[in-house]
């Protein structure tokens, strides 16, 4: 009885995370359509409310493009208001699990602490030895080359050596989240270097 009691008390906290994850957003048209049809999909049973999710149910459940769907995910990572958890490396028919932000709500504890002095060095040998065990296949390879130069609040500056690696990394989805999610940011600055 008293493990059903606090089921229903998580649920009720997540569903008001979620209403206030909603309230907190600047997500317009078809990012606000897609935000909600996340919400409605998440498991508020589950610490913390997340909700594992494939881009063609999101097609299905709000019948848009998958370009579109496509545009508007990233619009609500960018914005922080939706985090990759697990799935990173995405896909067709991969669901990714997205965890809920409120805008505005903080960031992750690895942002934080990283200030003055800290050893970029070690935190950028951890993310490439988390993006190896979560991304077996090749987009390893393009981070390799890159070096972190700092990070502050929830953006990571990065250095790269050619132009073409830094816009390849910063603007495909499937190699700027994964290394996003690795150090804990929304955001990445990656210049030639």
């Amino acid at each position: 009885m008293n493990m059903q009691i606090d089921k229903r008390e998580t649920a009720k906290n997540n569903r008001q995370h979620l209403n206030r994850v909603m309230a907190s957003s600047a997500a317009r048209h078809a990012s606000r359509h897609i935000l909600g049809a996340m919400v409605r999909a998440a498991d508020v049973y589950s610490d913390p409310v997340t909700v594992t999710i494939t881009k063609t149910q999101i097609i299905v459940d709000t019948c848009l493009s998958l370009n579109t769907v496509k545009i508007a995910l990233a619009n609500l990572r960018a914005e922080g208001v939706i985090f990759p958890m697990a799935g990173l490396a995405g896909g067709r028919f991969r669901a990714v699990t997205y965890g809920f932000r409120v805008v505005g709500q903080g960031t992750d504890t690895r942002t934080e602490t990283v200030g003055q002095g800290a050893d970029y060095g070690a935190i950028w040998a951890q993310a490439l030895t988390d993006l190896r065990k979560d991304n077996r296949d090749r987009s390893v390879a393009w981070y390799v080359p890159l070096s972190l130069t700092g990070i502050t609040g929830t953006e990571a500056q990065l250095t790269a050596p050619t132009a073409f690696i830094a816009n390849q990394v910063q603007t495909r989805a499937e190699l700027s989240e994964p290394l996003c999610a690795a150090l804990g940011v929304n955001r990445l600055r990656i210049t030639q270097g």
